[in-house]
């Protein structure tokens, strides 16, 4: 089956309803193609982020898969003209050579592309289990629930994924269910758990969230606070650039 092109109209109306970049809109189709309901997979990572409400950014699109499910979402996709390899024997990227022409050509990895994660650890095996139906994803696959999610951006500790816990968390997921999956896999990790989860959702001594380290606006939230404190102050609202 033909690639299709960023202008073509499936790929466009997906962009719009589910407010994808094109070139996400592109990658979720193409994947959308090559699955198959038997197979035991699920999104997570930023796209299911997306889905829990925070409209967060994201290049690429990671999907946990149990190891013959992985096999054979690549090899769907390969059959479709997407490229494809395996970096290690659980971990597989598929991308288009057109989305990522700069960074292919300094050398470097493909940035915006599909993870296909293999796994039978927890809890990734119990949030592929557990997959819900998307809010707004715009393609009739699976993703992580909120509370699988916050658990496993918790328990993986990076910055950007303890931003998305702190999101995850202030948009409501169930914290109880959080803190039990980190304490069946992590004991030690609970009460850092839950110190980081009152501190997301205590309120703000000055009206706009804790910066915090790491913390930043996405686009629509920066026109809000800016609108927001320049109403506050009398001064002229002029559109942040």
């Amino acid at each position: 089956m033909k690639i299709p092109s960023l202008n073509d109209p499936e790929v466009f109306e997906l962009a719009s309803r589910a407010k994808h970049p094109p070139q996400i809109a592109r990658l979720l189709l193409l994947i959308a193609r090559a699955y198959d309901p038997k197979m035991k997979l699920a999104i997570g990572g930023g796209i299911a982020v997306r889905d829990t409400g925070w409209g967060r950014h994201t290049d690429d699109v990671d999907i946990f898969a149990r190891p013959v499910s992985a096999k054979r979402l690549v090899k769907g996709l390969a059959a479709q003209g997407v490229k494809t390899f395996w970096i290690t024997d659980a971990h597989a990227v598929a991308y288009l050579d057109e989305d990522n022409a700069e960074s292919l050509a300094a050398g470097e990895a493909p940035s915006v592309r599909v993870d296909i994660l293999s796994t039978v650890t927890e809890p990734e095996a119990s949030a592929i289990r557990t997959a819900v139906a998307p809010r707004v994803l715009g393609v009739p696959m699976k993703v992580f629930r909120a509370d699988h999610l916050a658990a496993i951006k918790f328990l993986a500790g990076r910055p950007l994924d303890l931003i998305d816990f702190d999101e995850i968390i202030r948009l409501g997921a169930d914290l109880d269910r959080v803190r039990y999956i980190v304490a069946s896999v992590d004991e030690s990790r609970v009460a850092a758990l839950m110190a980081r989860a009152r501190k997301a959702l205590a309120p703000s001594s000055r009206g706009v969230r804790d910066g915090g380290e790491g913390r930043y606006l996405d686009r629509d939230a920066l026109q809000r606070v800016w609108k927001t404190l320049h109403a506050a102050q009398g001064a002229p609202v002029r559109r942040a650039s």
